[in-house]
C-alpha cells in the first residue's frame, strides 16, 4: 500500500510538472516576447520585465519575478487561511518558478500576434488543465483571490481572481498598448476553452431523458445496442395525474444520433430532452486517465 502510494504522488508531480512546463512554453515563447499579459503574476512579471530592460540586460527575468512576487501572496495566504492552506500550493509554485527558468525565452512565432495569442492558449490552457486535474495551484492571483474572499466574503472567488486578472491585464494595455491586450483577451478566452476540454472533454456525454408509452422496449434496445445502462424513474403528469415511467440514459456524444434514432422506431412521438453533462464517472464510461 505504501509503495502504491508513493507511485501515485510520484504520478501527480509528474503531471503538474508537465502542466508547467506548458505553461512556462506558452510565456516565454509567445507571450513574454510579443508583450502579451493575459493577467497573473507571470503576467506581472512580463510588465516588469519590460520596465527593467533599461536598467538590467535582458530584465528581470520571469522565474525571479515568479519568487518575489509570490512571496507577498503566500504571507497573506498563510495569515488569513493557514498553514494547510499554504503548502498545498508549494510544490506547484516550485516547479513553475523551475519550469520558467529552464525554459529560453524565444520568439518561436516571429512577432505574428495572433499566432502567439494561439498557441499561448493551447499551451497554458492544456498546462493549466493538466495542474488542476491534480487539485494542484501555482499560487499567483488564484491564491491571492481565494486569500481575499475571506475578508471579502460577499464577493465570489471567481470573481476576485478575474478582477485581479483584469487589472493586471489593464496595466499591460499601458505598457504594451491596447492590441496587444486586446490580443491577451483573446488568449485568455481560449485558454479557458482549452483548460475546460482537458478536464471533461474525455469524459463529454449527453442526457436523455424520455417520456414514451413505449419505454421498455426503448430501454431493452439501448441497453443492448449502444451498451448502456438505462434508469426509470416514476414520475406523475400535473395535468393529467396520471403515473408514467421517464427515462434516464447517459451515453457519449457520439453516440446521440444512435440514441435518437433507437427512440424514433419504437416512437415517433416520445418526449425527448437532451442536455449537457460535464462530468461522467463509472461503470461504462472512461475514467480520468490522471487518476489512475
Amino acid at each position: 500500500m505504501a509503495k502504491r502510494g508513493w507511485i501515485d504522488t510520484a504520478k501527480q508531480a509528474a503531471v503538474i510538472f508537465a502542466g508547467c512546463i506548458c505553461i512556462a512554453a506558452a510565456y516565454n515563447l509567445a507571450y513574454d516576447p510579443n508583450g502579451m499579459v493575459t493577467g497573473g503574476v507571470s503576467g506581472l512579471g512580463i510588465i516588469i520585465r519590460r520596465y527593467t530592460e533599461k536598467r538590467i540586460p535582458g530584465g528581470i527575468p520571469l522565474w525571479m519575478s515568479q519568487i518575489f512576487l509570490n512571496i507577498p501572496i503566500y504571507l497573506a495566504a498563510f495569515l488569513i487561511r493557514g498553514r494547510r492552506f499554504v503548502l498545498s500550493s508549494v510544490v506547484g509554485t516550485l516547479m513553475m518558478t523551475l519550469a520558467l527558468a529552464i525554459i529560453p525565452t524565444v520568439d518561436i512565432v516571429r512577432g505574428d500576434p495572433l499566432l502567439a495569442s494561439i498557441f499561448g492558449a493551447v499551451c497554458s490552457g492544456f498546462g493549466s488543465g493538466l495542474v488542476l486535474s491534480c487539485a494542484a495551484s501555482t499560487g499567483g492571483t488564484d491564491m491571492l483571490g481565494m486569500s481575499l474572499s475571506r475578508l471579502m466574503p460577499g464577493i465570489n472567488v471567481a470573481n476576485l481572481i478575474a478582477m485581479i486578472d483584469g487589472a493586471v491585464v489593464v496595466i499591460g494595455a499601458f505598457a504594451f498598448g491596447i492590441p496587444s491586450a486586446m490580443y491577451a483577451v483573446l488568449s485568455v478566452f481560449l485558454a479557458s476553452r482549452v483548460t475546460d476540454f482537458v478536464l471533461t472533454g474525455l469524459r463529454d456525454a449527453r442526457m436523455f431523458l424520455i417520456i414514451s408509452d413505449q419505454t421498455q422496449s426503448i430501454a431493452d434496445e439501448i441497453m443492448q445496442q449502444i451498451e448502456h445502462g438505462v434508469t426509470g424513474i416514476r414520475i406523475e403528469g400535473m395535468y393529467t395525474r396520471a403515473e408514467r415511467c421517464m427515462l434516464m440514459c447517459i451515453v457519449y456524444r457520439r453516440e446521440i444520433v444512435s440514441v435518437k434514432r433507437i427512440i424514433r422506431s419504437h416512437d415517433p412521438h416520445a418526449f425527448v430532452v437532451i442536455s449537457d453533462v460535464r462530468d461522467v464517472r463509472g461503470e461504462g464510461f472512461i475514467e480520468d486517465i490522471l487518476e489512475n
